[in-house]
């Protein structure tokens, strides 16, 4: 698991790693923790690249580019990212809704309050260890479930769609619906075809659309139901900014 600590005071950002890593100790102890400390916003964004952190402390106020813009930026590129804010003031807590923060610190860190913002942030991250074994021909791989967009089916051959690439599966697609829908991410929009509801953005009249631009089609007269659909999905990832006691 990567975690980024971004704060312009090394001694807090020492404090928090010392912290973080105690909690693993404690719950996890297989649990292999890397960390990357950066003293801004800046350092942070330029090193970022989504999918390489899951979890991102941030400070708010430091020099340059402050922690909820950067924030914002890490959440347009790489919504499955959990951001905690770790801050001294109280002024940017209702911001923290804008980009789904899991919780919302204020200094000097109580470890109480830290250890619960950690358990929200790994009560998904485990689960987002699960996979889908990916047979084509003689090959195989095996994909994260986070790491789909969607999955469509062209001249019975499944697709499966990731950021930077497509992967073809030899399964038939019946199989592999079975082992997505499993999943209460995945949402049947339209006939053989399955969308990962965390890359969703929104809906543009008759279709999804993805974080990336992707607009994947929703069948017409389930247009209803998949806006139902998305917005129990994300009224779920909200409530996990509010049971963070975000204040």
């Amino acid at each position: 698991m990567r975690i980024a600590i971004v704060d312009d005071i090394s001694e807090d950002r020492l404090i928090l790693r010392s912290e973080i890593n105690a909690y693993f100790q404690e719950k996890s102890g297989d649990t292999i923790i890397t960390f990357e400390e950066f003293p801004s916003g800046e350092a942070l964004l330029s090193a970022f690249v989504p999918g390489h952190f899951q979890i991102v402390c941030l400070d708010i106020y430091m020099p340059g580019t402050n922690g909820m813009d950067a924030a914002r930026r890490i959440y347009a590129s790489d919504p499955t990212c959990r951001l905690v804010f770790c801050t001294g003031s109280r002024e940017y807590a209702a911001e923290g809704y804008d980009v789904r923060a899991c919780y919302y610190l204020q200094k000097p860190l109580k470890r109480e309050k830290l250890r619960r913002a950690l358990e929200i942030c790994c009560a998904g991250l485990f689960s987002d260890n699960r996979s889908l074994v990916v047979r084509s021909g003689q090959n195989m791989s095996r994909v994260l479930l986070r790491d789909i967009l969607y999955v469509d089916c062209l001249t019975r051959t499944p697709r499966i769609h990731l950021a930077s690439e497509t992967l073809l599966s030899s399964e038939s697609m019946s199989t592999v619906l079975a082992a997505l829908t499993q999943d209460t991410r995945f949402y049947c929009c339209n006939r053989n075809l399955v969308i990962n509801l965390d890359h969703v953005h929104g809906i543009v009249q008759d279709s999804f659309q993805l974080f990336n631009g992707t607009c994947v089609p929703i069948r017409q007269k389930g247009i209803s139901a998949a806006k139902k659909a998305f917005l129990t999905h994300t009224l779920k990832s909200q409530l996990c900014a509010d049971d963070g006691d975000i204040i």
